[in-house]
């Protein structure tokens, strides 16, 4: 479809060329901070330094700052005074989502809510993402690892050895788990277009790279979230294609589980400790017990906090207090104390059902099906591939802003909205078509009638 074309992105004549390069730096370097105490400052703050208090002038304070904010703010005061949160942790989280939303949202909004836009150009970068992190596992593979190491550059940036080729790619991003996510619709879109022959966007070459290198990411969190997007590709949750769709699914699970070494362990730990809540050394020292160990301690938490949560930021006081690091273990680990490694634990820890329900409710109405116009395709693959995102950050990822996560959760709804105005624009224009239609008929009728008017006279 030549609408979803590289050939077609051209910035809005009413976009800077700067702010289009803040923007995307705040989504993609997060690895270089100037500071961590008494919290991080990263390089992409100089982004909000700069546009903020000109947006705040131009458009005001934003409404879903207000609705979001101050919900969390009140929550917050309450959580504080109950001493489930500390005052300075909460609001150095609460301040940060102030300035990520407003910051994402205005960005939105001087492009006009033009999201799909935004998702080409999101795609584009990702695909020069995905060339660093070639670039990086071809250099280790043959012996020039030291080219592959961008620590010099990306202070908060770790090099991972092992995996398929003798690194964990995650090109500039911190961990390959993160590298997977961020790049997570990129590697939807190329999926769909090698499954389905098509060339959306990318190429059959960029299609195969993107999906490559995270294949080498060796990540347990890229490979759940490529078997989610193959499953969704081949429309298996249709009854017709759920045999094939097992099946390949099946298939590429069997795959990573022989071939990847990484994976493998993952899996058996997890198989041990869900299935079994077996707390040997094997299934303890590794993530598998991270997200077990974060999932216990939301569980725990949210029986004594059911509705609202225990605030913003007050993740870590919940560690504390739940724990199995404390009971069922002799050693002693704080991996992710501070945001429980999953965005669905630190949901239901810090917000409790009512945020929880919340961002689902957001999920399911941002989601758009198959039945579609062919004009509504570019609109569907960027709903599907934001969707993969959003989900492998409830899996995976527990910070609230971590790699620009409030501009893809907006992204993901104004994607559907924009998509809802094309519909309503493709059948109002074809219930004008049917009038014009019946216009020459009606004014022949009224001609006809008046020659015969005429000549009576």
């Amino acid at each position: 479809m030549e609408s979803f074309s590289i050939n077609n992105l051209k910035r809005p004549e009413h976009v800077s060329i700067w702010v289009e390069v803040l923007a995307f730096l705040a989504i993609f370097i997060c690895t270089i901070i100037f500071f961590r105490y008494p919290f991080e400052g990263y390089l992409y703050y100089i982004a909000y330094i700069l546009l903020l208090p000109p947006f705040f002038l131009r458009y005001g304070i934003p409404k879903i700052t207000v609705a979001i904010l101050g919900f969390t703010l009140a929550v917050g005061f309450v959580s504080v005074m109950a001493g489930t949160a500390t005052p300075f942790v909460f609001f150095k989280v609460w301040g940060g989502m102030l300035l990520s939303v407003s910051f994402f949202f205005f960005i939105i909004k001087y492009y006009k809510f033009d999201a799909q836009y935004l998702y080409k150009r999101y795609l584009q970068i990702c695909y020069w993402v995905a060339l660093i992190g070639l670039f990086q596992a071809v250099t280790t593979f043959v012996g020039l690892e030291q080219l592959g190491n961008f620590k010099w550059i990306l202070n908060k940036w770790g090099y991972n050895p092992g995996g398929i080729v003798g690194v964990r790619v995650n090109s500039i991003f911190t961990e390959p788990a993160q590298f997977s996510i961020v790049m997570a619709p990129a590697v939807y879109l190329s999926v769909y277009n090698l499954m389905k022959g098509q060339r959306h966007f990318y190429k059959p070459y960029q299609s195969a790279i993107i999906l490559l290198v995270v294949i080498l990411s060796s990540s347990s969190t890229g490979y759940l979230g490529l078997l989610l997007i193959f499953f969704m590709v081949t429309e298996s949750f249709k009854i017709r294609y759920v045999v094939f769709g097992s099946v390949f699914v099946a298939l590429a699970f069997w795959l990573f589980y022989t071939n990847v070494t990484e994976f493998q362990k993952r899996v058996d730990s997890s198989i041990g400790l869900w299935a079994y809540q077996d707390y040997s050394i094997e299934n303890t020292n590794s993530s598998s017990f991270v997200l077990y160990n974060n999932w216990h301690i939301a569980m725990q938490s949210v029986q004594d906090y059911p509705f609202f949560g225990t605030g913003l930021g007050s993740y870590e006081k919940a560690f504390d207090r739940y724990t199995l690091t404390k009971t069922v273990i002799d050693y002693d680990f704080e991996f992710n104390k501070p945001d429980g490694n999953s965005l669905l634990v630190r949901l239901i820890t810090e917000t409790g059902l009512i945020g929880t329900l919340a961002f689902i409710v957001i999920l399911v109405r941002g989601f758009i099906g198959n039945r579609i116009y062919e004009e509504g395709l570019p609109y569907k693959l960027a709903s599907n591939g934001l969707l993969v995102m959003l989900l492998m950050c409830l899996l995976r990822q527990g910070n609230y802003f971590l790699n620009g996560l409030p501009f893809f959760v907006m992204l993901y709804h104004y994607n559907k909205q924009q998509f809802l105005d094309m519909v309503y624009d493709k059948v109002s224009v074809e219930k004008e078509r049917k009038k014009q239609k019946l216009q020459p008929e009606h004014i022949a009728q009224h001609s006809l009638t008046d020659r015969n008017e005429s000549s009576n006279f």
